[in-house]
């Protein structure tokens, strides 16, 4: 019984901060993804969730039509043009993958130089807004 009280009380902590990711991503095409993003690092969700928000935009009109056709959340490019995925999941596992293999220690989006090409400020400010919104 002890382990049944512990195992429910850590799907409830997973719940309830998948619940602050998903508040990153209301408005976009991957709203309700929270659990994606957590399984691939706590760490980083939040960061990584806001990334995806401040590429993809909100609504049908949103910033990145392209990204969105593509299931590409991180506005992902390889040799200028946008990577492709099968699905949501493919693009948000790979992103993920890549953010620690590339930014190990990144936890604030200037900590992610290169990402953004230039890393201007505007890109930077619109992620850290995001990350804000699961405060």
């Amino acid at each position: 019984e002890h382990e049944l009280t512990r195992l429910r009380l850590e799907v409830s902590r997973h719940e309830r901060f998948a619940d602050k990711v998903n508040e990153v991503l209301r408005g976009t095409v991957i709203a309700g993804c929270g659990f994606e993003f957590i399984k691939y690092g706590e760490e980083t969700a939040i960061m990584r969730a806001a990334v995806c928000a401040w590429e993809l935009g909100v609504g049908a009109t949103g910033r990145n039509a392209g990204a969105r056709a593509k299931h590409n959340p991180g506005g992902l490019m390889r040799g200028g043009k946008l990577i492709t995925f099968a699905t949501w999941e493919d693009g948000i596992r790979f992103q993920a993958h890549l953010i620690e293999r590339l930014w190990p220690k990144a936890r604030r989006p200037e900590d992610l130089k290169g990402y953004c090409k230039g890393t201007p400020q505007s890109w930077i400010d619109g992620v850290r807004q995001g990350m804000e919104l699961a405060r």
